[in-house]
C-alpha cells in the first residue's frame, strides 16, 4: 500500500483518538451512558445540564438529580503537539496522493489518455520474463504535416511503423523517461500499422503509447486501439497480414501512475528516417555449448541483430569486453552473473533478435542460445545523433548512500540454469582400459 493511501486510511482513526468525549475529563467515577443513569449527555458535549431537563433514573434518589443539575461545564483536553504533528503529516500524505492521482487523470504529457497495458501473467506472484507485441492499425486519409509517437515502457522496447524502425530504449530501475518521435515521414496514405515490441527479463512488462495526427489521437493504448500478441508471424510487422483478435491483456492506470516520479519527455530522432541504411556483418565463433563470440572488424555503432537457429526457443545474455582489451586486440568478454549489458529475449515465432537502440560494438559474447547463425549491425541515418547507452550496469544509489542488495534476475537464472543442466547431462569421459 502506498504511503498517501495509508495516511488517508489512518486519518479518521487518529482524529477519533485525538478528540475523545469530554466525559474523559469528568470527575472520577462518573460515566456517560446513553440513558444517563449517573451523568447526562449534555455533560459529554460540555453543556450546562441546568439548561436541559434532567433524566434521572427512578431508582436513584432525588438528591442525585439535584446534585447532577449543579454540574459545571466540562473543558476539552488540549491536543498535544506530537499528536498535532501526526495529524498534519497524515493530511499532507493524503493530499499528496490525491494530487498525484489527479495528475495521472489529467496527464499533461504527450501520452494523453493512454493507459498501461500488458499481458496477463500465468502466475502473477512470480517475476517471469515476458515479451509481447502491441499492434495498432489505423487509416490516414490525407498525409499530415505533423505526427508524433510517444512511448513509455517497463522494460525495453522497439517501435516500428509500417515495417520501418522508429526507435527504442530501455526503461527500468526507476527510469521515468517518455520517448517522443516525429513520424510523419513514415506514414502512408491509407492503412498504417504500428508495432511496439516489448520485453523485460526482470519480470512483467507493460507499455503506454499514443500516436497523434495533427495533435489529435489516432491510436492509444488502453482504449481498444491496440491488440496484444504473444506470438509473431511473417508479415505482421510490415502489415500485409492481419493481426487477428489478439490475446488477453491487462489494463492499468495512466502514467505517471505506476512509476516512481513524473515522466520526463525526450524528443528522439527516428532511426529509419532520412539517409540510407547500411548493414555490417560479423564473424560468429562457438566457444562452447551455448557460448558464442560475435566479432566485428573494428568498433562500430549500430543496432545489433542476431539470427538464431530456432524460432523463439532460446534466451540469452550479452557481455562485452572491458577496458583491458584494446581496439586492435580486444579481449574475450568475461562472463559474470551480474555483468550482462543486454537481454536476448525472443517472442515466439521470431528468429531474429534486435537490440533496443544503437550502441558501439566490437566483440560481444552471447550466452544461452543453442545456435547462433549470424549477427550484423544495422546503421541507420540517425545513428550518429543517438547517444550509445552505457555498456556497464547502472546501479542506483540507495538512501543515505547505501545501495540495496541485488535482486534475482529471472532471465539470468533461466540461462545459467540451462547451462548447468547441459553440463550435468554430458557423459563423463571414460578412462582407457589398462
Amino acid at each position: 500500500m502506498s504511503l498517501p493511501l495509508a495516511g488517508l486510511l489512518l486519518l479518521p482513526l487518529v482524529v477519533h483518538r485525538t478528540v475523545p468525549l469530554a466525559a474523559a475529563g469528568a470527575s472520577a467515577g462518573s460515566t456517560v451512558e446513553l440513558h444517563g443513569k449517573a451523568a447526562h449527555w449534555d455533560s459529554a458535549v460540555g453543556l450546562r445540564s441546568d439548561k436541559m431537563p434532567t433524566m434521572s433514573s427512578p431508582s436513584q434518589p432525588a438528591a442525585a438529580a439535584s446534585s447532577s443539575s449543579a454540574t459545571e461545564p466540562v473543558s476539552q483536553a488540549p491536543i498535544s503537539w506530537p499528536r498535532r504533528l501526526g495529524i498534519a503529516v497524515l493530511i499532507a500524505m493524503a493530499l499528496a496522493g490525491g494530487w498525484r492521482g489527479w495528475r495521472g487523470l489529467v496527464n499533461e504529457s504527450s501520452l494523453g489518455a493512454a493507459r498501461w497495458i500488458g499481458p496477463v501473467a500465468q502466475n502473477p506472484r512470480l517475476a517471469e520474463p515476458s515479451a509481447f507485441l502491441a499492434v495498432a492499425d489505423f487509416e490516414v486519409v490525407a498525409h499530415p504535416q505533423n505526427a508524433s509517437l510517444s512511448v513509455s515502457v517497463d522494460g525495453q522496447y522497439r517501435a516500428l511503423l509500417n515495417g520501418r524502425a522508429v526507435g527504442g530504449g530501455r526503461m527500468v530501475n526507476g527510469d521515468d523517461s517518455l520517448h517522443r518521435y516525429e513520424v510523419a515521414p513514415l506514414l502512408v496514405q491509407g492503412g498504417n500499422r504500428l508495432v511496439v515490441e516489448v520485453s523485460n527479463g526482470l519480470g512483467h512488462s507493460m507499455v503506454a503509447a499514443r500516436l497523434s495526427l495533427e495533435g489529435e489521437a489516432a491510436v492509444t493504448t488502453g482504449s481498444g486501439d491496440f491488440r496484444l500478441l504473444r506470438q509473431s508471424f511473417p508479415g505482421l510487422v510490415s502489415g500485409w497480414r492481419g493481426a487477428g483478435e489478439g490475446d488477453a491483456m491487462n489494463r492499468w492506470g495512466q502514467p505517471p501512475q505506476g512509476r516512481s516520479g513524473e515522466l520526463v519527455e525526450n524528443l528522439r530522432p527516428v532511426l529509419d528516417g532520412e539517409g540510407a541504411t547500411r548493414v555490417v556483418s560479423a564473424q560468429v565463433e562457438a566457444l562452447g555449448p551455448r557460448d558464442w563470440l560475435v566479432s566485428f572488424a573494428e568498433p562500430t555503432v549500430g543496432t545489433l541483430a542476431v539470427l538464431l537457429g530456432e524460432e523463439g526457443s532460446d534466451s540469452g545474455l550479452l557481455f562485452v569486453e572491458r577496458e583491458e582489451g584494446s581496439a586492435d586486440s580486444p579481449s574475450i568478454p568475461a562472463l559474470s552473473r551480474q555483468g550482462a549489458v543486454a537481454e536476448l529475449l525472443l517472442i515466439p515465432g521470431q528468429r531474429r533478435w534486435w537490440d533496443h537502440s544503437p550502441r558501439q560494438w566490437h566483440q560481444v559474447r552471447i550466452l544461452g542460445p543453442s545456435v547462433v547463425e549470424g549477427a550484423e549491425l544495422w546503421q541507420h541515418g540517425a545513428d550518429d545523433e543517438v547517444l550509445a547507452p552505457q555498456r556497464s550496469v547502472v546501479e542506483l544509489p540507495g538512501a543515505f548512500g547505501l545501495s540495496s542488495p541485488r535482486l534475482s534476475h529471472p532471465l539470468a537464472d533461466i540461462v545459467w540454469g540451462a547451462l548447468q543442466e547441459d553440463s550435468a547431462a554430458e557423459p563423463e569421459p571414460q578412462s582407457a582400459p589398462s
